[in-house]
């Protein structure tokens, strides 16, 4: 993606200082999102200032704005104050047609008694007019579709895009 660049600023996100949802909601936690987004502020309009355009930002993962902007105005960048560093942002294809052997699906099947524990009991729907529906993961012929199912509306054809498994 070129001309995209993630602004890393100085201080910690959010998530750093307050790790579970409910330490999210907390006053403590409230307040310090206020000065995060309060500094963002200052960057923002030091940006606006230099007609640099901002696509987002972020507090709570990250302490960062993001922006677009010429090669040439790196070094611009990482002079504004409360900038730690700049980034390039990049477009990553996920390769998820190796996820179970990046998560070591096997080692979580054999603590659950085998493959065939895997997964029982559990039914996955899928709302997503992306998937790619002939993959292998979806071609499980030891699986049944429940009573009643698939329900499809929409359009006249909606079921053809549904797997039988």
């Amino acid at each position: 993606m070129p001309n995209r660049y993630t602004l890393l600023l100085e201080d910690a996100p959010v998530s750093s200082r307050f790790v579970s949802r409910e330490a999210m909601r907390s006053s403590p936690a409230i307040a310090y999102r206020q000065q995060i987004e309060a500094k963002q502020r200052t960057v923002l309009a030091e940006l606006a200032s230099r007609n640099i355009r901002v696509t987002g930002s972020d507090v709570t993962l990250v302490n960062a704005v993001f922006v677009i902007a010429p090669a040439s105005r790196l070094e611009e960048l990482k002079s504004i104050p409360g900038v730690a560093a700049v980034r390039p942002m990049r477009r990553f294809k996920p390769s998820l047609n190796r996820a179970t052997q990046l998560m070591n699906g096997p080692l979580a099947w054999n603590a659950l008694g085998g493959i065939a524990n895997a997964g029982k009991g559990i039914k996955i729907g899928l709302l997503d007019s992306g998937i790619d529906q002939t993959h292998p993961a979806f071609q499980d012929s030891t699986l049944s579709m429940p009573a009643g199912f698939p329900l499809c509306s929409g359009s006249a054809d909606a079921c053809n895009y549904t797997t039988t498994r």
